[in-house]
């Protein structure tokens, strides 16, 4: 019986905190689910545990630092550097949401490789990518 109860409180002292849970559910290739009024363009993301790598028809941007706290999203200005809250965060069932501007933004995972982390990972060079990104843009445009 002893035993039992000192794993239930190291279980419970060292089992990993909300933010570690969260990073590691967003952690993945994401792509945006629908048009949202000011989010109308097609887009693809790489998070690891420290940074957002974005990909649009205009190809590879800087990746972006992030921070989960308290259930809100932190993301790197690419302007000031500063990090700035772009929002409440959700994860289920395989759907990223983030609330901004009272709308709901939701990020689906990629299911169909290659990634975006591919290319960070020098799995596949951009231009052979980009073919693969463009044809997974006209699905999301219901071409």
């Amino acid at each position: 019986m002893r035993n039992y109860i000192f794993y239930f409180i190291y279980f419970i002292l060292f089992s990993c905190s909300p933010q570690d849970s969260k990073i590691e559910d967003l952690k993945g290739n994401w792509y945006l689910q629908y048009q949202v009024k000011f989010e109308d363009e097609y887009f693809e993301l790489y998070i690891n545990e420290e940074l957002i790598y974005y990909y649009s028809s205009q190809g590879m941007l800087k990746p972006l630092k992030y921070k989960i706290e308290n259930g809100e999203l932190f993301v790197e200005n690419r302007v000031s550097g500063k990090l700035e809250n772009k929002g409440a965060i959700h994860y289920s069932n395989g759907v990223f949401t983030i609330e901004i501007f009272n709308e709901k933004i939701s990020l689906l995972r990629i299911d169909n490789e290659p990634f975006v982390e591919d290319i960070i990972k020098g799995r596949i060079k951009e231009k052979d990518y980009r073919n693969y990104f463009h044809k997974r843009y006209s699905k999301w445009l219901g071409e």
